[in-house]
């Protein structure tokens, strides 16, 4: 028996030409001589699922994962929806781990609602639709959406959202 790679098929001479010129036009999607299309492998179908995951979640807009929670206003319970990082990173077109550095550095102000994490291992940060829509206005209006933003961009950017959300706020 010749030594073969798994990959390689030959005429038992070492020709892998000819085979490939003899069957490499064959419809690898039916089983030989059959209209029956082959199954997909397990392999196949995760990769498959997951792909069509992907997709489906890039086509989702920013705010379609809305959070409710209930906050008192004036000593009133008021229900409102709330939107992750995730959201706030999908509405701007930038990375969670990038809004979390500007938010570290002063450029974007530290969310308005936090929620305590099971275990008090951190906090969770939310963002009001409102809040969201200013942010993603004012950094389109300075050009901060741009792959690398200059340094005064993002300063003039926090100068602007802090100022939008005072007044929202007063």
């Amino acid at each position: 028996m010749s030594s073969q790679t798994p990959h390689t098929m030959t005429n038992g001479m070492g020709n892998t030409d000819l085979f490939i010129q003899t069957f490499g036009d064959m419809d690898d999607e039916n089983y030989p001589a059959s209209d029956q299309k082959r199954r997909e492998s397990n392999a196949q179908k995760r990769e498959r699922q997951a792909e069509e995951r992907r997709k489906a979640k890039a086509a989702e807009e920013w705010d379609a994962h809305a959070v409710r929670r209930t906050i008192k206003i004036d000593g009133r319970p008021v229900t409102i929806e709330l939107y992750t990082i995730g959201a706030l990173s999908k509405a701007l077109g930038k990375k969670p781990v990038t809004l979390r550095k500007w938010i570290a550095r002063g450029w974007l102000p530290q969310a308005q609602y936090r929620e305590k994490l099971v275990g008090g291992a951190g906090q969770r940060r939310y963002w009001s639709r409102r809040q969201i829509e200013i942010i993603q206005q004012v950094a389109k209006e300075e050009g901060v959406l741009v792959f690398h933003p200059e340094i005064d961009q993002l300063h003039q950017f926090s100068k602007r959202v802090r100022e939008a959300f005072r007044r929202r706020a007063g």
